[in-house]
């Protein structure tokens, strides 16, 4: 087990160095790991994000940073196996930082575009100056697709649809309604 664990280090060690090859930034660059497969780096002296793709899930990464420049209008930096996003300096979403209207209004562009953002749970939204900003898109959905016919689906116990899980029905935004009266619940 240890071995896998070294390999799977050693993976993303070389595709981490790739990336920030890729993007014109050294090691130098790190600030901070901010989870599995992503760093805080400067770049052009202003933090981002540098998000790795996990294994096989290129697809995945690059819809993600489709969803965050069309949807969420942030400016990515997209590359063969990572991207690179503009940093959000706030905290995650907790009990006293609940906004409902601003949440709501966070989730509005998502579903006036047509998609879904089938993963909303405390951990992917980020609360900035008053305001919410959801963060890793990677299972925003078209509205109307088949669950399941989707690649792959979220689950985060306590927040995730229960057709999610068990693969029933279409992608709409009653998923994230779901999602969101869970956050109220837990974070009230």
């Amino acid at each position: 087990m240890v071995g896998r664990a070294r390999q799977a280090d050693a993976d993303v060690s070389g595709r981490l160095t790739a990336a920030l090859a890729e993007f014109g930034l050294g090691r130098d660059a790190l600030q901070e790991r901010l989870g599995g497969r992503s760093w805080k780096v400067l770049y052009s002296g202003l933090p981002h994000v540098l998000k790795l793709a996990a294994d096989g899930w290129i697809d995945h990464l690059h819809n993600e940073a489709r969803c965050l420049q069309d949807i969420a209008h942030r400016e990515v930096g997209i590359g063969e196996q990572a991207f690179l996003v503009p940093y959000i300096e706030g905290h995650l979403l907790v009990a006293e930082t609940l906004d409902e209207a601003g949440l709501r209004a966070c989730l509005a562009p998502v579903h006036e575009a047509g998609y879904t953002f089938c993963d909303l749970r405390p951990s992917n939204v980020i609360v900035a100056a008053g305001q919410c900003h959801l963060i890793d898109w990677e299972f925003c959905t078209r509205t109307g697709t088949s669950i399941e016919n989707m690649p792959s689906r979220p689950y985060s116990s306590g927040f995730t649809h229960p057709d999610l899980i068990w693969a029933k029905g279409v992608v709409d935004p009653r998923l994230d309604r779901f999602s969101m009266v869970r956050l109220q619940e837990l974070l009230s």
